[in-house]
């Protein structure tokens, strides 16, 4: 993991990371009969029903309306005569719709539309259908306003394309400020309401000579295997538009494809003039994404079969690396097995590794050494790196394992530094990214506030607060004492002793991470030298 990339340091909880993909040339394959959908048809949001072997499909018209329709092969396509949802009326919040995003979780489904007011402002709104067909705009909407004044999202949030991974809704939307436009992140448990990613924005213009050096905007996005996939629009100073692939483990961290763009108009045919957003859908074994575009006349909708693959298909990606809460020195790493891995293929992979650097990289170590059936690459038997185990290969998909972090109980944010290697029947080894779990000893929280003088024993309220999955508890000791710091939930059931242990005069701040406990109100309580006092938190999933 180089310094350049983020890593978001948890004490004794849990952290995410992101692992970069190399990626083949992607290709892109219009389909022949394009366009299926003329008369005026803007930002297509397709969904396939894999058990029906049914296509829907929601797009936009020109005067604000959606209209909705099915389709048994993606292509031919019958249009409903009555919209599915209408722009509301003058003055308010959603006056126009300029776009829609669907998906469907949990026998609901989601309708996400950009909504432009009286004002040259622009909100996501939310409807909702148990049959796809009968919209009603639910009663939280809009769920996501712009920003505060003068940030990167205001005045305009737009273009919200949104996916469902592995239990959680995240929507990469599009934030303009008038004159550049970027891309964040905001998730959600139960799609309505939502939680902007404190890193935004995550995708953001380049230097005017670049592709996408005026705007840049959600144009589908998918996850599949581990791995989010956006298609985004990026536009020149020029005004030019091409469309542009990245990717992400944890719709966090992305890396732009160094092969971008995957497709430019080539100025003439349907799509000549410009293109909009769309829908990226993994159906029929292929990535396929649906489309606008207008040769300065009306808007149309085509498909492209997209190529997606991987250089090295074996390389295994971490997922995640987190102390599991409330054990201080256990490290889970998960990690993510592709179908693309060696399916079909005579080198199959076999087992996997997992490696630790040698604290004090750079200094000589002797390193232990694997079994003999590993057969690990030079690289990972040099004397910097530590085998820790192996976990058998058995099928596709996700990997977890339980290994013993290293502490140094000297020095608060011990690096442990983890890798896994695949391995196959021929010998060969993957490698993935290096990831960093720092681990903290039980008890040691950051003291801030030096120079200050306390007076008095206080705790403060958390922040942020509704939070997810982390939040910030900060409290004051006005002399040394043993300290206590818990959380409860409404039984009265302690859930997390966040800490335990004497403590030094100061302003102490301790990082609460509620990953693995449902969504809800808790209780804190600080104790210390006959002091208490409790607060209470809202989880929101």
């Amino acid at each position: 993991m180089t310094p350049a990339r983020l890593s978001r340091i948890i004490t004794g909880l849990l952290i995410f990371f992101s692992t970069q993909t190399v990626w083949t040339q992607t290709s892109w394959t219009p389909y022949a009969g394009n366009p299926l959908l003329t008369g005026g048809t803007l930002d297509p949001s397709v969904i396939f029903d894999s058990v029906a072997q049914k296509y829907s499909l929601w797009f936009v018209t020109p005067a604000g309306a959606v209209r909705e329709g099915s389709s048994s092969d993606g292509f031919a396509w019958t249009v409903a005569d009555t919209p599915a949802l209408l722009s509301g009326s003058a003055g308010s919040y959603d006056q126009l719709i300029t776009s829609v995003s669907v998906v469907k979780s949990q026998g609901l489904y989601f309708m996400y539309y950009t909504a432009y007011g009286p004002s040259d402002s622009s909100t996501i709104g939310l409807a909702t259908a148990i049959d796809g067909v009968h919209w009603k705009k639910h009663q939280n909407s809009p769920v996501l306003r712009p920003g505060g004044v003068a940030t990167w999202e205001y005045p305009k949030v737009t273009g919200a394309r949104v996916t469902v991974a592995n239990g959680t809704f995240y929507m990469m939307y599009s934030g303009s400020n008038g004159t550049y436009q970027d891309a964040g992140l905001a998730t959600s448990a139960d799609g309505l309401t939502w939680v902007r990613c404190p890193a935004n924005p995550l995708l953001v213009h380049g230097d005017p000579s670049s592709l996408d050096g005026r705007y840049l905007g959600a144009a589908g996005i998918a996850y599949r295997d581990g791995t989010f996939y956006l298609i985004y629009r990026a536009t020149n100073l020029a005004g030019l538009s091409s469309y542009c692939l990245a990717t992400s483990s944890n719709g966090v961290q992305w890396q732009k494809y160094s092969g971008n763009p995957i497709y430019a108009p080539s100025g003439y045919g349907w799509d000549a003039s410009q293109i909009g957003g769309g829908s990226l859908l993994w159906a029929e074994n292929r990535f396929k994404f649906w489309y606008c575009g207008t040769a300065g006349d009306t808007w149309s909708t085509g498909v492209a079969y997209l190529s997606l693959g991987n250089v090295q298909a074996l390389r295994p990606v971490i997922d995640t690396a987190y102390v599991i809460p409330r054990t201080y020195y256990q490290i889970r790493m998960t990690w993510f097995r592709s179908v693309l891995d060696s399916s079909g293929s005579s080198d199959q992979v076999t087992q996997y590794s997992i490696w630790r650097l040698v604290p004090g990289s750079g200094t000589a170590s002797s390193g232990s050494h694997p079994p003999a059936d590993v057969a690990p690459s030079a690289a990972l038997i040099s004397p910097l790196w530590d085998f820790i185990q192996t976990v058998p290969a058995a099928g596709f998909g996700e990997y977890s394992t339980v290994i013993t972090a290293y502490v140094d109980y000297t020095v608060p944010g011990t690096k442990n530094i983890l890798m896994v290697a695949a391995h196959t029947k021929n010998l060969n080894v993957y490698l993935s990214e290096p990831d960093t779990v720092l681990v903290d000893p039980p008890g040691v929280t950051g003291v801030s506030g030096a120079g200050q003088r306390v007076t008095a024993y206080s705790l403060e309220q958390n922040y942020p607060n509704p939070f997810n999955p982390s939040t910030m508890i900060s409290y004051s000791l006005p002399r040394a004492s043993v300290t206590r710091l818990s959380v409860f939930n409404t039984l009265g059931q302690e859930v997390v002793l966040l800490v335990d242990a004497f403590q030094d005069v100061g302003v102490h701040e301790v990082r609460f991470d509620a990953r693995g406990l449902a969504s809800g109100v808790y209780v804190y309580r600080l104790s210390a030298a006959g002091f208490v006092q409790s607060r209470t938190l809202l989880l929101l999933r």
